[in-house]
């Protein structure tokens, strides 16, 4: 087989996207002006003669491999939550978490839902890099999961056939539905929006359950952004945000 990758995005050609920058939010995210900056996130997969996964993420220490066998076809609806994945991927194998767990939970989400059971003799060898600063707030997980969600899709056939370098807004809407899933897998309850900006680049407005609108600026936006080193866990951000929401 020939190389199973391809550059994704509109200034370049490997499964790539940018990550985000949230400029304003109203009311607990419930609107929202969101920009994508100029750090990338790079996705390779190629063809594997074994029926194995391998996912080397260098980032963060992680390279592993699993039987594409051992793992279940799933359909979202199968599960309650996509964070359930855990327990089925805890029941059907034996991987060790100890390094990337949410990580690698997403991409095996992804895998089981996209791929078909007649492709599952196929291995993968996945291997994503990143230019953004891992739990610095700045959606590096969002941005992982556009790129692999992209993957995963072209690979199945489920996107344009290699060579086309504009997506279609069909096929940008379901890259945006997996990796928000993948998002789900990895924070429990985002809001969608760092997933939206990664996926479509550019600025713009962002309101869960309604059309995301793109925003045009006439003049360029000069912003700073600096890197305290200061871990965040969007996960934690979120469920405290949300407990004070419900009370």
């Amino acid at each position: 087989m020939s190389e199973l990758w391809k550059e994704y995005a509109k200034s370049d050609s490997r499964y790539l996207t940018s990550d985000s920058f949230v400029l304003s939010v109203e009311g607990f995210t419930v609107a929202a002006i969101a920009t994508s900056i100029d750090l990338r996130t790079f996705c390779l997969a190629m063809p594997s003669t074994r029926p194995q996964l391998r996912l080397t993420l260098p980032d963060v220490d992680v390279d592993t491999v699993i039987d594409t066998e051992k793992l279940p076809v799933l359909n979202p609806e199968d599960l309650a939550h996509p964070a359930d994945i855990q327990g089925l991927v805890d029941h059907y194998t034996d991987m060790d978490y100890a390094k990337g767990r949410v990580s690698i939970l997403a991409f095996l989400y992804l895998y089981s839902c996209i791929i078909p059971k007649d492709m599952r003799g196929l291995g993968i060898e996945l291997s994503v890099r990143s230019h953004i600063p891992v739990g610095a707030g700045l959606g590096s997980s969002a941005s992982f999961s556009v790129c692999v969600a992209a993957a995963l899709l072209n690979i199945s056939g489920k996107l344009m056939g290699p060579g086309k370098r504009q997506l279609s807004p069909e096929d940008l809407a379901t890259i945006n539905k997996w990796a928000f899933d993948a998002e789900q897998v990895i924070h429990g309850t985002p809001s969608g929006i760092d997933n939206t900006v990664s996926t479509y680049g550019g600025f713009i407005y962002y309101q869960k359950g309604r059309e995301t609108q793109t925003i045009q600026s006439k003049h360029p936006l000069r912003v700073i952004i600096t890197n305290t080193r200061a871990p965040r866990n969007t996960r934690a951000l979120v469920s405290g945000v949300r407990e004070l929401w419900t009370k």
